[in-house]
């Protein structure tokens, strides 16, 4: 989210960025190249930088809420007190 959201990079990048693994982009300046390229991009991809064998893919779901669906309870003896 650093990337998309202007106010938060810029109180993380007037911190200290800690190094994690070699891997970590703990300079300012390349992390802020870093953060131009993935809002360009959309998507951020990290290998080894915060765990050694770890890899992730993050992206911004941008204008939207989040919701979870799920089954309503039936009436059962476990569910019966939740139903309304």
């Amino acid at each position: 989210m650093v990337a998309f959201d202007s106010e938060l990079r810029r109180r993380v990048l007037r911190e200290p960025l800690p190094a994690f693994t070699e891997m970590t982009q703990s300079d300012p300046g390349d992390f802020a190249s870093h953060l131009v390229h993935v809002r360009a991009e959309g998507v951020s991809r990290s290998r080894n930088d915060y765990l050694n064998g770890v890899s992730a893919v993050a992206a911004p779901i941008l204008g939207t809420t989040l919701r979870h669906h799920m089954p309503t309870l039936r009436q059962s003896g476990s569910g019966a007190g939740l139903r309304r």
